[in-house]
This record gives C-alpha cells, sequence and structure tokens, in this order.
C-alpha cells in the first residue's frame, strides 16, 4: 500500500527544493495557454497545493494532525461531506431499486406496470433520445444545492486552454480514471464548476457502463444528469445530435484504474474505440487531464506477478469492472473510510484535435486504419504536452510524470 513519506511534501522528479505554495500560485497565473476566462473559473490556489494527498486532517492547517473530525467544523464543511458520501451510496442504491423492481414484479397490484416499464426502457426508450424528457429538469438539477456541496468538498477547478466552438461536435477523452472519476463526474455531468460559462453550446454526455443504464429507476437519475451508456449505437445516437452535441469518456477505464496510486499519472491508450467513434462522426478529439484525481484515495497496488493482481486482471477481463482495493478517510475520522480525501483537483480541457469523417469498416479498411492509428498518435501527443504544459502549475510535487502506455 501507497504511504506517504513520514514528513515535508511531495518533490517532484528532477528537481531541488520542493515548490512553497506561494511559488505555485505564482506558477498558476502563468500556465502557458491559460485564459483569463478560464482562471476566472479556478479558485485561488490555497496553501494545501503543497501538501500531501492524504492530508484531509492528518497534515493540513485545518486538521493539525489530529485523527478524529473535531466537533467545531464549519457547517458547510459538514453538508459537503454529507454529499460526497450520498454520493458514494449510489451503489447501494442500485441495489435497492432492484429490490423495488422484484418487489413490484411480485405484487399483483404493480405486476403489470412495473412490467410494461421493464419492457419499456429494454426495447422503446434509448438512452440517447431518453435524456431529452429531462431538458426542461436538467438546468436545476444539475445545478442543484447537493452537487455545489459535492463539488465544494474537493473542491473541484476547471480549466479552459482553447475556446471549443459549438458549431462542432466532440469526444472528450479524460484521464486518469482514478478510483471513481469523480472529475469526469463533477465536470461533465453537473453544471456547477463553470462548464457552460467556459464552453457555451457544448452539451457533454458522460459515459458509464452499459450494466448502469440497466438498472431501474437508478437510469432515470443518470439520463436526467444526461449519463449515458458507452454502447457504440448510443455514441453515435449522441454525436448524430445537433451541433454541440458531444461525448465526454475516461478512455483508460478498469486498466487505468488499477494503476491510480497516488502521486502518479499512468494513461491507458491501448484502446482505439474513442478514436474510431469520432472518426465515424468526424467529431473533433478533446484531451482532458484532471490532476490530483488520483489523490483521492489510497489504492493496495499488488506486483503485477502476485495472485491478488492476476485476480484483479481476471475480473476486469470478464466483467469490464476493476475491483480496487482502496480506501479514503472517514466521516468522523481523517484516515481511514470510504470517502475521497479532500484534495483539490484541476481538470485541464486541451485544444480540440481535427478528426475527418471516414466512412465504411474502420477496423479493416486499410486506409481508415491507418488514419485512426495517425489521429491516435496525434492525440497522445497533444495529452504529453498537455500535461507538461500544466503540471507544474498545478501539481508541483508530483512523483513521477505522465506515463501513456499504447
Amino acid at each position: 500500500m501507497w504511504l506517504p513519506p513520514p514528513g515535508g511534501p511531495r518533490r517532484r522528479p528532477g528537481s531541488g527544493t520542493p515548490r512553497t505554495a506561494a511559488a505555485a500560485a505564482a506558477a498558476v497565473v502563468a500556465a502557458p495557454g491559460v485564459t483569463a476566462a478560464s482562471t476566472a473559473a479556478l479558485p485561488p490556489p490555497s496553501p494545501q497545493l503543497a501538501l500531501l494527498p492524504s492530508v484531509d486532517g492528518g497534515g493540513s492547517a485545518r486538521g493539525g494532525g489530529r485523527f478524529w473530525v473535531p466537533l467545531r467544523v464549519p457547517l458547510q464543511r459538514r453538508l459537503q461531506t454529507l454529499a460526497v458520501l450520498t454520493f458514494m451510496l449510489l451503489g447501494p442504491l442500485q441495489l435497492a431499486c432492484w429490490f423495488w423492481t422484484g418487489a413490484a414484479l411480485l405484487n399483483p397490484f404493480t405486476t403489470l406496470p412495473m412490467a410494461a416499464y421493464l419492457a419499456f426502457i429494454t426495447w422503446w426508450d434509448p438512452p440517447a433520445a431518453a435524456t431529452r424528457r429531462y431538458d426542461r429538469l436538467r438546468g436545476y438539477l444539475r445545478s442543484c444545492l447537493l452537487l455545489r456541496l459535492f463539488t465544494g468538498y474537493f473542491p473541484m477547478a476547471l480549466v479552459r486552454t482553447a475556446a471549443l466552438p459549438p458549431s462542432r461536435r466532440y469526444v472528450f477523452g479524460i484521464h486518469p480514471h482514478g478510483v471513481i472519476s469523480m472529475g469526469a463526474f463533477s465536470h461533465f455531468a453537473t453544471a456547477t464548476t463553470g462548464w457552460d460559462a467556459l464552453f457555451p453550446g457544448v452539451t457533454p454526455h458522460l459515459l458509464t457502463l452499459v450494466a448502469n443504464l440497466k438498472v431501474p429507476f437508478f437510469r432515470e437519475l443518470l439520463l436526467a444528469l444526461r449519463v449515458v451508456d458507452a454502447s457504440r449505437e448510443t455514441c453515435a445516437a449522441v454525436l448524430d445530435g445537433p451541433p454541440g452535441s458531444s461525448l465526454a469518456i475516461v478512455v483508460g477505464g478498469a486498466a487505468e484504474a488499477l494503476e491510480a496510486r497516488p502521486g502518479t499519472y499512468v494513461v491507458n491508450l491501448h484502446h482505439r474505440g474513442f478514436v474510431r467513434v469520432a472518426a465515424a462522426a468526424g467529431a473533433d478529439l478533446v484531451p482532458v487531464l484532471s490532476f490530483h484525481e488520483n489523490d483521492l484515495f489510497r489504492i493496495l497496488a499488488p506486483g503485477r506477478a502476485s495472485p491478488l493482481r492476476r485476480g484483479q486482471e481476471w475480473v476486469k477481463r470478464k466483467f469490464q469492472w476493476a475491483p480496487v482495493l482502496f480506501h479514503g478517510r472517514g466521516a468522523f475520522n481523517y484516515y481511514y473510510g470510504l470517502l475521497p480525501f479532500r484534495r483539490r483537483v484541476v481538470t485541464v480541457v486541451g485544444a480540440p484535435i481535427p478528426v475527418p469523417r471516414v466512412g465504411g469498416d474502420l477496423r479493416r479498411d486499410p486506409d481508415a486504419v491507418a488514419l485512426v492509428e495517425a489521429v491516435h498518435h496525434r492525440y497522445a501527443a497533444a495529452l504529453r504536452e498537455l500535461f507538461h504544459a500544466h503540471a507544474d502549475a498545478y501539481d508541483p510535487h508530483r512523483r513521477a510524470d505522465i506515463d501513456i502506455q499504447m
């Protein structure tokens, strides 16, 4: 298990003395490619920028090295913790939805309505079209108090490096995955971090596992937040929509989650599927990088040859899901639990990469395969450039530079 050094902040690879918080703050303002509009949405750097990712209370100025959460904590912080705890209960909520469904099927008074609902969502309610029935409520839901408290817990910050014309369609590739992809959810499924002000007219649809959209009732919550499944049909239907319709994909998926060690940036680009999706629709690719996403939890990272890691890889291959062993902080202590550590996550949205529209079989046609490979390498280069342009400003004490695995 990764543990922080006994004292002092982490050192940047190849650097001498770690930066102070003041120096990091100056670097934020001077970071190349950051516009005035983008920094307006970015909270001012705090002294916690130079602290360890695990020091929610253990080493921060507020926590002062204590283990238990003190009784006298500002109400807003307690509400933020409650909002994040609510988010972490979405897993049990899915099980509860299945229980309610089974109970409704067994009840003679609700059997027919429930059977009709299940048939409707299975055969006649494609996710891309289903999101439109929540258009009137979405503005209120995506910016509600609960989600504002959720994103303020970390807090989340969004940085724009280039304008995205609303006349185009986009495929956002988000890195790294982290344990739970808190940054991706905060920026692409809510309206609490300034997305609409920075990218007006661009409507991202965050992709999730197909299984999540199969859960009765729970799928309605996801659709209302504009979260859809990652099937090929849904991706094509979204990008077939009006100008500005876009996809947000956490590209690395389960493979990247298993490498979510604090202070590191392991990016898995073995798959070309997101490039094919963009090429089939002629959508621009946009690299997105979240600094400190991997610092929100500590994971148990066994060696690749260990039985535990082989078991994790087997589950990943069979179920497309990563059984990551992790821990964060608790509701009443700063060191052990399933809540993420309070760590400021800065998500930088890069410049769009034009992708020509290509018809035919993108897996077998030689010209199409060559185009996909060329765009894939260009995307990797753009992601690496994005990291080096902003890493010193937003994570000066990282343990390692970006590691792109292709």
